[in-house]
């Protein structure tokens, strides 16, 4: 069964950059961080941020429920806006009433595109606002000390009650003026999170019902962002879902103007303007759907037309995502939308031969991968009883570690080739119990954002914590008391090693001495998972079976370091870039996570050069042969990254393996004579 996922599923950069700020926010501010209403809906993300302390409040929890009656205010996700009413007379009037029970994907990479209607119901585009192009009060950049964190923040906490130490958060779907108010009242330091998008859609509401025009907003009713929009316009904007409701409004030579909710479908929007041209003879249509909006809407109808199934992830309760799937139904495509794997069964996709995938705004990628897992393994259940045997037991060596162990015994045989030394046989195994103690407990800690599919070797690290978590000390204690049978110096060198892993997630630094950068363990560090995996392999595997054997350190023993180091970063970076941003909710460990797919691309392409220099330096100083087998490497690194780039490395434990194998290779080029 052939699974294809579709482009932009998933985070959209408008909700990735709400989620770092809250992130960046949590670790700098001394006190406790909430947002005002769910930051996105999706729950599974939510439950993650509060595992963090990261928690979602209310008006009524800021300010009390008796002030809070007092006031008429409503909780977060409804406002004390107008009551529902239809345009009439020429006079627009506020449509938003309900209860919020959906999140939009309300961001992307263009502004909206103000034109004046064409006669032909048409929306025409001006040329796209970028994200560089943003004021610099509502950009995450990091260049205002805390990413994320605006000078007019930081003065808000600075002036925040000394009884009230938290700071609250605008979610990106943006609030009513009046509610902003409201939140400020509260004596909490306040923090905009509002995207940029909705922010400029907020500003054209005000401007055009500043000018006396009336405001048509086609949204769905009762969401937050259309309801900050009503506000915006002083309560006086109609709300319409769609051309269908174009009778509800009256004939007019009123000035007219016509926005889209960020994540409304463009077809509906365009079908809305032409119907409100008919009854509305000066009409103007802003373009507010946001870029990634459109593109994920698009892409979704042109798998529908190509797959058997489509299936759309998300929560039930988010906007966008239900969109999606209505967008699937109406290209013709069987569409089931689920949240969670285990509500795909084998019966769903009988007979299924091609299933595409998407994903609304606010899905994290990790669950995406979840799913994509769970199709394989569907497809794998449908497979004949021996292959299914074989699958599983690679699924269990791979993420066990025992083929990463075996193949850091390998690279040592390669480096100790490099360096000229006899093969170092209790080197070997110390790497290898390193490697899999560090592994195992980097996956023990993450087990929870694991893929959640029925493989072997993500289930055993949910249902066996306690006998892995034994492994784990057990195997760095053995790779400690082996390195004394080899000197002094590597058994320094593993015990740092060791160390160094064993404190990787464990808070070192006070939160005094932890400065605005918020800093107080090594993963807190950008790009630290993959800098110290690569770091620890190259000392276990070059540095410690060269300091067993020989203590007058030379070209050779850099040149194997610096191959070595290389080596394992790229293929740290390559699974990093396979996961999909999975590690997003414990922050920006991977070189993937800091640079984003283009800047790993460019960083793959330059290690790969610098994968090259050792092998260089070593035909220069006389090895030809050696640096020609281990060339065979380099040229299936290659191969391997090439294939991923082109989204043909197979996808789970089967891709897992082509990258791992490397190692296995260079054992095995170390060895041809």
């Amino acid at each position: 069964m052939r699974v294809i996922v579709a482009e932009t599923a998933g985070f959209c950069w408008g909700v990735k950059r709400a989620v770092e700020q809250v992130l960046s926010l949590a670790r700098a501010h001394k006190g406790p961080v909430c947002t005002l209403g769910p930051l996105i809906h999706n729950r599974k993300l939510l439950s993650q941020l509060e595992g963090l302390g990261i928690t979602s409040v209310t008006l009524d929890d800021l300010r009390g429920d008796k002030g809070a009656q007092a006031t008429g205010v409503k909780p977060a996700h409804g406002h004390s806006e107008p009551p529902d009413r239809a345009c009439r007379d020429g006079e627009p009037s506020a449509s938003c009433a309900g209860s919020v029970s959906e999140s939009p994907s309300h961001t992307g990479e263009e502004m909206p595109k103000q034109v004046r209607h064409d006669g032909k119901g048409g929306v025409s585009e001006s040329p796209p606002y970028t994200v560089e192009e943003m004021p610099k009060q509502v950009r995450h950049d990091g260049k205002n000390g805390i990413p994320g964190f605006h000078s007019a923040a930081m003065e808000t906490m600075a002036s925040a009650s000394a009884r009230d130490r938290r700071l609250v958060v605008i979610r990106a779907h943006g609030v009513t003026p009046q509610v902003m108010d409201q939140v400020r009242a509260c004596g909490v330091a306040v923090h905009d999170a509002t995207c940029p998008l909705v922010r400029r859609a907020q500003e054209t509401v005000k401007k055009k019902a500043g000018e006396g025009m009336d405001v048509v907003i086609v949204g769905d009713r009762g969401h937050a962002e259309v309801e900050g929009l009503v506000g915006y316009s002083g309560g006086k904007a109609c709300v319409i879902a769609g051309p269908a409701e174009i009778s509800t409004i009256a004939a007019s030579d009123v000035p007219t103007c016509a926005i889209a909710q960020t994540t409304q479908d463009m077809e509906i929007f365009q079908q809305s303007v032409a119907e409100l041209a008919k009854i509305r003879t000066c009409c103007e249509a802003v373009d507010t759907i946001c870029g990634s909006t459109k593109k994920r809407q698009h892409e979704t109808r042109q798998l529908a037309k190509q797959v058997d199934v489509m299936v759309v992830v998300g929560d039930r309760t988010s906007a966008n995502t239900a969109r999606l799937k209505t967008v699937s139904e109406s290209a013709g495509a069987r569409t089931i939308l689920v949240e969670d794997p285990s509500e795909m069964s084998v019966s769903d996709f009988a007979g299924v031969r091609t299933v595409g995938i998407t994903a609304g705004a606010s899905t994290p990628s990790w669950l995406i991968g979840s799913i994509v897992d769970r199709l394989h393994h569907i497809s794998r259940q449908r497979s004949g009883g021996m292959t299914r045997a074989l699958l599983r037991a690679l699924d269990l060596l791979v993420h066990a570690n025992v083929v990463a162990a075996f193949g850091a015994a390998c690279l040592v045989f390669a480096t100790s080739r490099f360096q000229e030394i006899p093969f170092p046989a209790v080197a070997a195994t110390i790497a290898a119990l390193y490697v899999f103690s560090m592994h195992t407990l980097n996956r023990y800690v993450d087990r929870l954002v694991l893929p959640a599919s029925e493989e072997v070797g993500s289930l055993i690290y949910r249902r066996y914590p306690v006998p892995i978590l034994v492994a784990c000390v057990l195997t760095g204690l053995a790779a400690v008391a082996t390195a004394l049978r080899l000197g002094w110096l590597p058994f320094v060198l593993v015990a740092l090693s060791v160390a160094g892993g064993a404190v990787y997630g464990v808070k070192i630094l006070p939160p005094t001495l932890s400065g605005l950068f918020g800093i107080r363990r090594i993963k807190d560090i950008p790009a630290s998972k993959d800098l110290s995996t690569a770091g620890g392999w190259a000392m276990l595997t070059a540095v410690v079976p060269f300091a067993a054997t020989r203590t007058d350190a030379g070209a050779r023993t850099l040149l194997a370091f610096v191959f070595a180091f290389v080596l394992v970063l790229i293929r740290s970076t390559m699974l990093g870039m396979r996961s999909v941003q999975r590690d997003i909710i414990v922050g920006r460990e991977t070189v993937f996570n800091v640079l984003g797919p283009r800047g790993t691309k460019i960083a793959l392409a330059l290690l790969i050069s610098v994968l090259a220099a050792p092998l260089v330096g070593l035909a220069l100083l006389g090895d030809v042969s050696l640096a020609l087998r281990l060339g065979i490497v380099l040229l299936y690194v290659v191969l391997y990254i090439g294939l991923q780039t082109a989204k043909i490395l197979p996808h789970g434990t089967p891709g897992e393996f082509v990258i791992e194998a490397q190692f296995i290779l260079c054992g095995v080029a170390a060895l041809l004579p």
